[in-house]
């Protein structure tokens, strides 16, 4: 219902026995916050926006184009489009968005890809974030295995 937004812990609390020797600082969202996150993401119904059909037209003629998966054994079908909206859309749901924007059919582009070739497609825009170093706890340099 509406009235139990307030009842449901976002983070699960810290358990030794269930959770090991995980540091606390990771937190971890409670079952009851997951299951209301999914009931709430189901609901979302996100549009196609004009970018995101763009660049899914674009994506699809370029896989069809592409000779190394084509001459692979996966034939490249109407259905591959229609996997790609459907990825688009659950990404953007995932993001409890009401649009369906470029970035998520970057997103479901790079999964069809993985599906289709194995490889991950290349970021050239990515820049690995430096790990946030909150005292030290030795996994990073430590050669004691």
């Amino acid at each position: 219902g509406e009235g139990d937004e307030d009842e449901t812990p976002m983070y699960q609390k810290f358990n030794q026995k269930l959770h090991g020797s995980r540091e606390r600082s990771e937190k971890q969202f409670s079952q009851a916050f997951i299951k209301k996150y999914v009931r709430y993401a189901r609901r979302m119904k996100p549009r196609l926006s004009e970018d995101a059909t763009t660049r899914i037209a674009e994506l699809y003629a370029e896989i069809r184009g592409a000779n190394d998966i084509a001459s692979g054994t996966l034939p490249i079908t109407p259905r591959t489009l229609e996997t790609l909206i459907r990825l688009a859309t659950a990404h953007a749901k995932c993001r409890l968005s009401s649009l369906v924007e470029k970035l998520d059919v970057e997103k479901a582009n790079e999964v069809l890809t993985f599906a289709l070739t194995n490889e991950t497609p290349v970021d050239k825009d990515y820049v690995p974030k430096e790990p946030e170093d909150e005292g030290g706890d030795g996994d990073d340099d430590s050669d004691d295995g």
